[in-house]
């Protein structure tokens, strides 16, 4: 699933934007991958973003990032 991100190298500051459309169920290997992606994109002063989640998918990756922690 990762090779399926958009990267370059040479690209600084770098803004991706995932749609996430009818997305009610995530895994944890899905989190895992944003969670590295995200910080590649950081080390190049890039950003990501999504669109398209309902309220349940976000309190459910919520939830799981707060389990990760404990």
């Amino acid at each position: 699933m990762e090779a399926l991100l958009p990267w370059t190298k040479e690209a600084h500051r770098v803004v991706v934007t995932l749609r996430l459309h009818g997305r009610s169920q995530i895994r944890s290997t899905f989190i895992l991958v944003l969670e590295r992606y995200a910080q590649k994109l950081q080390a190049m002063s890039g950003k990501i973003g999504a669109y398209g989640i309902d309220d349940d998918f976000i309190k459910t990756v919520c939830d799981q990032i707060i389990m990760k922690e404990v």
